[in-house]
């Protein structure tokens, strides 16, 4: 579910560590997502090609990334216009070595349970799930958490909500990380609920 090919080339659904080889046209041809373990936004490619092989390679652009999405080849800007929930295609002669640079900034986004219940929310970031250290009744606007939830620790991905949004408590806050990082046996809460206004 990572790769897919037709007759004129790769489609990458995925943006996992991984290496699959092709046969494109009677030629062989192996790309390689050599972006190491860490969930980051920019995902590099490696190409290893016969000769020089002519082929479209298709990049999946997820939904979240609302961001502006760049596409580099060997430090090229390709200049392609990166839409969410669209494919970018690359396509042009490949050559042993090249380096695809896929660049698909994070950002803040609460994503409700359901229609039926638009109070109830996780916050992501990018792809990633956030989970809350408390139960909370938040009181901020859904649209836009960048403005009252900020980054205490870009390393750890720690989030961290500004005094003032967390119902009845004023003074208190709440934190967020990832929810792949949550030790066993701890709490975590990943919905959280807003004040109806």
């Amino acid at each position: 579910m990572i790769y897919y090919t037709d007759e004129e080339g790769i489609y990458v659904s995925q943006y996992l560590p991984s290496k699959a080889s092709f046969s494109i046209r009677g030629s062989r041809f192996a790309l390689e997502n050599c972006s190491g373990g860490d969930i980051s936004p920019i995902r590099k490619f490696r190409v290893q090609a016969e000769g020089g092989t002519s082929c479209r390679i298709s990049f999946r652009i997820p939904r979240w990334a609302k961001g502006v999405n760049r596409i580099l080849v060997n430090g090229e800007d390709m200049g392609l216009s990166a839409q969410p929930d669209t494919w970018a295609v690359l396509e042009r002669e490949w050559q042993a070595d090249d380096v695809i640079e896929i660049s698909l900034p994070f950002s803040l986004e609460f994503k409700p349970v359901d229609e039926e219940n638009p109070d109830i929310a996780a916050l992501c970031f990018g792809p990633i799930v956030l989970a809350a250290d408390k139960m909370s009744l938040l009181d901020g606007d859904m649209e836009h958490p960048e403005e009252w939830i900020t980054c205490i620790d870009e390393k750890q991905m720690l989030f961290r909500t500004a005094p003032g949004h967390v119902c009845p408590y004023p003074q208190a806050v709440r934190t967020f990380r990832p929810y792949y990082k949550i030790p066993v046996m701890e709490w975590y809460f990943m919905y959280v609920r807003f004040q109806q206004r």
